[in-house]
Parts: C-alpha cells; sequence; structure tokens
C-alpha cells in the first residue's frame, strides 16, 4: 500500500503522520510523491506508524516501490 493511500484510507493528514514520524509536513509530501527515499529509521517508523501496511521494502527498494505501482 502506499503512504498517501494509507494516510488518507485512515483519515490522517500530512501534519499528524509528520508529527508521529518526527518530520516535516513537507517530507511526508516528498515521501508520498516518491521525491525521497526515507532514511532507515524513517522507513522502520513509518512501517510501525502504519501497523506493517506499508513496509520498510516498499519505502526502501525501487523494486519493490515499482511492483506496488508506484
Amino acid at each position: 500500500m502506499h503512504l498517501r493511500e494509507w494516510r488518507i484510507k485512515h483519515e490522517k493528514n500530512q501534519e499528524w503522520l509528520a508529527e508521529q514520524l518526527g518530520v516535516t509536513q513537507g517530507y511526508v509530501s516528498e515521501l508520498e510523491r516518491g521525491d525521497k527515499v526515507p532514511s532507515d529509521d524513517v522507513a522502520a517508523k513509518i512501517e510501525e506508524t502504519t501497523c506493517g501496511s506499508v513496509t520498510f521494502l516498499e519505502l526502501k527498494h525501487p523494486k519493490y516501490r515499482q511492483a506496488s505501482g508506484e
């Protein structure tokens, strides 16, 4: 599942997610657009925050991002 898709499905905004991850709203926006690849720490926090719906592999490895439709 894409990060933006998860966020919308769970009725969360970028500001909420940014606060959970300890990053800025702008950084969350860049992650959702695929402009940035998160650090290992942020990728792990995303996986934890989304209860595994958005995985570390999807966030960190291009072949998994492409397979999920990005």
